[in-house]
């Protein structure tokens, strides 16, 4: 600290030096109370001389004390002068880190220390413990060679083993006879019933979505071509009309939908289901949406 304040002191002198005043300018009124105080024109209570003062304190006022030009170029100076002792000093301790490294670096290997040898069991020659020791550097350094084959392709990755096996799995197929029966062929809804919720829906809601379903224009096409289409279309219809049956057609395509979110076997059908039921189910239209990109 004393080192700082001399550092300081000498840097103050030569400011005054190089304005051609080598004394130092006695200040006859110091400034020690606040703005707000000064202001007031009253008394300023300052503890040890260091803002806020009581009264700013109790008020919860900025307390600050304006100083001179003089002190402020002053405590400039000397703050510039500590910072560049410290960077100083600094520098020194990294030049003096890299001697040292460097140093290290070119040292004979006789002067480096050596790891000591894992101690082995007994053994009872001692040339094998010598050819032991000198072998496993050589297999540790061997161990981080790289070698890159540009005439190689690249590998077979995991997934794709994976894939090929739960295609082929007993599990997938069955889930696949059972997915192609609709809601129609599992007795929740009528044939009738399923007619006339496809009528609705192609005559009187199909616009609203861009005329989704295309070349389907019959409820054979739709069922032919997909479960999940069927069973959007009947919840739809039935949501448009004062029948009971919306909810088990509603559940029958959650359930459905459910069971085709990840499958790989979706075919372009089963994303206008997913879409049909984003835009007139509400309940579950954010999950059909980022099923159905």
């Amino acid at each position: 600290m004393s080192a700082e304040v001399d550092l300081g002191s000498s840097a103050v002198q030569a400011l005054r030096e190089s304005f051609g005043d080598r004394k130092p300018i006695d200040i006859s009124r110091k400034i020690t109370a606040c703005v707000a105080c000064r202001k007031q024109k009253i008394k300023c209570h300052m503890g040890d001389g260091v803002p806020p003062c009581t009264r700013c304190r109790k008020r919860g006022l900025s307390c600050v004390v304006n100083r001179s030009l003089q002190m402020l170029l002053e405590s400039d100076v000397a703050w510039k002068a500590n910072i560049e002792e410290k960077l100083r000093q600094l520098e020194d301790s990294v030049n003096l880190l890299n001697q040292r490294s460097g140093s290290g670096s070119n040292a004979p290997p006789d002067a480096l220390p050596q790891p000591s040898a894992p101690q082995l069991p007994s053994q009872p020659d001692a040339t094998m413990t010598t050819a032991t020791t000198t072998e496993q550097p050589q297999q540790r350094e061997q161990g981080w060679e790289v070698v890159m084959d540009m005439d190689r392709g690249p590998a077979v990755i995991p997934a794709s083993c994976v894939s090929e096996v739960s295609d082929a799995s007993p599990t997938a197929t069955r889930q696949t006879l059972v997915d192609d029966f609709d809601l129609i062929d599992r007795g929740i809804i009528s044939l009738d019933d399923a007619e006339s919720f496809f009528r609705l829906y192609a005559r009187r809601l199909d616009h609203f979505l861009y005329t989704i379903l295309a070349e389907h224009d019959s409820l054979a096409s739709v069922r032919k071509s997909s479960p999940l289409l069927t069973a959007a279309i009947c919840a739809v219809g039935a949501l448009h009309t004062p029948s009971n049956l919306y909810y088990a057609c509603y559940q029958h395509f959650v359930s459905l939908a459910s069971s085709r979110m990840f499958s790989k076997r979706n075919n372009h059908d089963d994303v206008r289901a997913f879409c049909i039921g984003a835009f007139w189910l509400s309940d579950i239209s954010w999950t059909l949406v980022g099923a159905g990109k």
